[in-house]
């Protein structure tokens, strides 16, 4: 569980200062993130784009097994409202750089990405420049990590936190018969990693 306090400055973290963002002001809340668009003003420089820092996280192109980065709502609609992928699922996780249970569960979405090889799994950070911040506030985001599950150009259903059986479930609901992930077996989580707090995970 995410016991951050209520309020906090965080100053510290590589691809901010890389980026010339300024602090951001976080709210911590249970299992996840709250206070995602605080009344705090963010600048960054125009031309860096952070880095996702994780190999299993792309930038650009969607590759199967994967996590795309997208930047912007048009960069998001890309996917889930033009041809041929938007008949495909596609998921949607909004984060910020300071979310500690967004860091804690990445590799419970790599798994994820991994399983469901056929939908498109995507993120954004939300803190990384203007654009997203305003993408954020449009969407009402107010915790992090959320989710938001699409097909043809349509939102499915939306889920906030990091129990993993929610999400595992959810998209489940929404996978079509032939897609890829029914079947796949998941490897047991180590103690000590991003289990969630999930006690009722396969």
């Amino acid at each position: 569980m995410h016991s951050a306090p209520a309020q906090q400055w965080h100053t510290q973290s590589p691809s901010i200062s890389r980026c010339g963002f300024r602090p951001v002001l976080l709210q911590g809340g249970p299992r996840g993130c709250r206070g995602l668009v605080p009344q705090v003003s963010v600048q960054r420089l125009s031309s860096c784009k952070a880095s996702t820092g994780d190999p299993r996280v792309k930038d650009g192109v969607h590759k199967a097994g994967y996590i795309l980065r997208v930047h912007s709502p048009t960069e998001l609609e890309t996917y889930t409202k033009q041809p041929p992928t938007s008949s495909k699922l596609s998921i949607l996780m909004a984060k910020s750089s300071h979310c500690r249970p967004c860091m804690k569960f990445a590799a419970t979405y790599n798994l994820l990405a991994e399983r469901f090889s056929d939908a498109i799994v995507m993120e954004v950070m939300g803190d990384e420049n203007p654009t997203t911040r305003k993408w954020m506030m449009d969407m009402k985001i107010k915790v992090t990590p959320s989710f938001f599950l699409y097909r043809d150009g349509k939102l499915l259903t939306t889920l906030t936190g990091t129990t993993r059986s929610a999400l595992r479930d959810a998209i489940l609901e929404q996978l079509g018969p032939s897609e890829k992930g029914r079947d796949w077996v998941e490897p047991p989580v180590s103690v000590g990693s991003d289990s969630d707090s999930d006690s009722d995970d396969e």
